[in-house]
Order: structure tokens, then C-alpha cells, then sequence
């Protein structure tokens, strides 16, 4: 079960309440003004094309406390996303909070705190496809920050950068050398 989705059950469990979806004009909802999350380009691109292929599978947070009325507590990014496709309406999960417990809903919805389980990954997942869904090559490598910082090094040196990468087997070289190549780098591969 997603992160997103234990939040919403705890929060609804907690509250005592049902679940409440409703669809909301967009041009009703406010943003909320200390939202901190940040997304960068090619996780908007991300976001964008899985909204595009599956549409918004996932609703907006919001507020109906009166003194807190349509304020966006989650699902910002998204919203964003969602309204420059055109749409004047969305999905809203409702709730009733007052600010502080607004705010704490906020972080938790936004803070990641899963990770995956490569034997998993390898088991029921093509490397490829992998990829494609918006992993890199160093995430499905390395098991951990420590080992990958042993493994890649990088250096820049007269406008050009380097990199240095150590594989355990042909078959990783094999395949980072053909994404690689796709992408018209200039390669050298030592022994």
C-alpha cells in the first residue's frame, strides 16, 4: 500500500469518518501559502505523463474547516498539472481540519519515506521499463548512497564532464552502454 494512501486511512480512521470525494471547480480551490514542496522539471514531465496515460487516479486533499475553507492541502503539484491540461474540475478528498493538524497533513502527504526492495524490482520488473517509469540507472544498481558514491565518480575538466563507473558484470556495462548511446555520448569503456 502507497505512503499516500496509509496517511488517508490513519487520518480518516483517526477522525472517525468516512472517506468523502467530492469534485471541486478548480477556480474555487486556494493554494495553500506554506505548501514547501518543491518538484523539479523532469518530475513535473514524470507527473505530467502518468496523469496523461492514467489520468488524476489519485484526489486532491481539502479543506472544508470554515476558517480554512478550500484550502489545498495536498496534491498541489498535480492540481497544477491537471488545470494546464485544460480541466475545470477535479476530485477532492474532503476533510475537516483546523490549521495546525492541516499543516502536519500537508508534510505527511508530501514527506517520502518508502523505499523499494530491489530483489523485488529484479524479480517482477524489466530493467528497461524500470527506466521508462522514471527510475535512473544508479538507483537499479546500487543498493545503497554509500556504495554508489564509491562506484561513480565525476569530474568536469575544460567544459567537458567525465564520468567514471565500476560494474560488477558485462551484463550491467552492456546495458548502461546502450542507454548511453542512445543519447549520442561520446563513450569509452577501460578494462
Amino acid at each position: 500500500m502507497r505512503v499516500l494512501e496509509q496517511v488517508f486511512k490513519l487520518q480518516m480512521i483517526k477522525l472517525n469518518k468516512k472517506m468523502r470525494i467530492e469534485k471541486r471547480k478548480i477556480s474555487e480551490l486556494i493554494r495553500a501559502e506554506y505548501n514547501p514542496r518543491k518538484i523539479s522539471v523532469v518530475q513535473i514531465q514524470e507527473l505530467k505523463d502518468g496523469i496523461e496515460e492514467f489520468g488524476l487516479v489519485e484526489p486532491l486533499v481539502v479543506n472544508e474547516n470554515p476558517e480554512r475553507k478550500n484550502i489545498i492541502v495536498g496534491g498541489h503539484q498535480r492540481l497544477k498539472i491537471w488545470e494546464n491540461l485544460g480541466n475545470t474540475e477535479v476530485d477532492c478528498s474532503i476533510v475537516n481540519l483546523p490549521l495546525d493538524k492541516e499543516r502536519k497533513l500537508n508534510i505527511k502527504l508530501n514527506k517520502n519515506g518508502g523505499t523499494f526492495d530491489d530483489d523485488l524490482l529484479k524479480e517482477f520488473f524489466e530493467f528497461e521499463e524500470l527506466i521508462e517509469w522514471g527510475f535512473t540507472a544508479s538507483e537499479l544498481f546500487n543498493n545503497e548512497k554509500e556504495e554508489k558514491e564509491e562506484k561513480e565518480e565525476e569530474y568536469f575538466y575544460d567544459d567537458k564532464w567525465f564520468l567514471n563507473i565500476e560494474f560488477d558484470s558485462e551484463k550491467e556495462i552492456q546495458i548502461w552502454y546502450k542507454k548511453l548511446k542512445k543519447e549520442n555520448l561520446n563513450l569509452k569503456i577501460v578494462q
